[in-house]
């Protein structure tokens, strides 16, 4: 039976311009080891001892040198199976608004980033799961709706 946990964050960074949200696609690296070239939303492990909410903006900063100025928890959670841990990976998902001016700064893990209109993120998102949460912010987050209100974290100082 695999084991089941939670090591890995997913984070929907966008920013808004011109009334519409753009959301950060990052292109992988073409020499990384698991999944080169791929496009994906800002991915990362949790570090052994830290807290989900500090793995978020450790990840945030480190691949993109981004800092969010907003951050909520969004209600989707991405799964995947390990064959070579034999473990059911379970991914919380958050969505972290930059400023308009925001342009980031990529770490050795990416080789390009874009910001892209729904559309085109969804067009280069190549797993359903990050799809569906960059659908989700769009639908429910970046606009401040009531639900975004309530499931909003507060950035620690």
């Amino acid at each position: 039976m695999p084991n089941i946990v939670s090591q890995i964050v997913e984070v929907t960074v966008f920013k808004t311009r011109a009334g519409q949200p753009l959301f950060l696609i990052l292109k992988r690296a073409d020499n990384d080891r698991l999944y080169p070239g791929i496009w994906q939303i800002v991915t990362g492990k949790i570090e052994q001892g830290e807290g989900t909410v500090d793995a978020v903006l450790r990840e945030v900063r480190e691949e993109t040198g981004l800092a969010p100025k907003k951050l909520w928890r969004i209600p989707v959670v991405n799964s995947f199976y390990d064959p070579l841990g034999d473990m059911l990976q379970l991914c919380p998902n958050f969505a972290a608004a930059v400023d308009e001016s925001a342009e980031p700064v990529l770490s050795k893990e990416h080789r390009a980033a874009e910001w892209c209109t729904l559309e085109r993120a969804l067009s280069l998102l190549p797993w359903t799961g990050q799809r569906n949460a960059v659908e989700t912010v769009f639908e429910r987050f970046w606009n401040e709706t009531e639900e975004a209100k309530l499931l909003e974290i507060r950035i620690p100082s």
